[in-house]
Parts: C-alpha cells; sequence; structure tokens
C-alpha cells in the first residue's frame, strides 16, 4: 500500500530515535511492569504509603497527617509493603 501523500504521519516521524538505546528502552518498560505488577498486589493502605512516599515525595508524618492516621501506624504499613515488595522482586529474580 502506497501512503498518502496528505497524510500527516510520514515515514520520517515514524522512524525510532536513532540515538535512542533499545535495549535500555526495552529493560525500562519490563522494570516499569514488574513495578506495577507488585505495587498492584499490596494491599490498598500499605500501597497507598508507597505511593505518597515515593512518587509524591511525603514524608511519613506528612503522609499520617494527611491520612489521619497515627504515625505508627504508617511506619508499619510501609514497613510491611517494602518487604512485601522485596519479596517480589526477590522471586521474580528467582524464577525469571
Amino acid at each position: 500500500m502506497i501512503p498518502d501523500a496528505n497524510d500527516s504521519e510520514s515515514v520520517l516521524e515514524q522512524m525510532p530515535d536513532p540515538d535512542m538505546n533499545v535495549a535500555e528502552e526495552a529493560q525500562l518498560k519490563i522494570q516499569n511492569k514488574r513495578i506495577r505488577l507488585a505495587l498492584a498486589s499490596l494491599p490498598g493502605v500499605q500501597r497507598q504509603v508507597i505511593e505518597l512516599a515515593y512518587f509524591y515525595g511525603m514524608t511519613r508524618q506528612e503522609i499520617a497527617q494527611a491520612t489521619g492516621e497515627a504515625l505508627g501506624t504508617i511506619h508499619t504499613r510501609a514497613r510491611l509493603a517494602l518487604q512485601k515488595l522485596r519479596g517480589e522482586f526477590e522471586r521474580d529474580e528467582f524464577e525469571g
């Protein structure tokens, strides 16, 4: 099939950036998927603490204030979540 001359997406626009490291990009996509799956495996309250801390840069004190939970509860949720995430990644490395 011959592309239409009026087609807004030219062949040049479809070509990958020559400076892009394809292997590195593929590895990043795999890692991102593993992280999303591992986060999805956490109970909601644990996932919330990890997301607020790592994606929003909140301290545990700030998370406690924002959620209305005791600081000790936030510490426990973070510890349990990190233990579970570590276990997920160690299991993946062992299996894969």
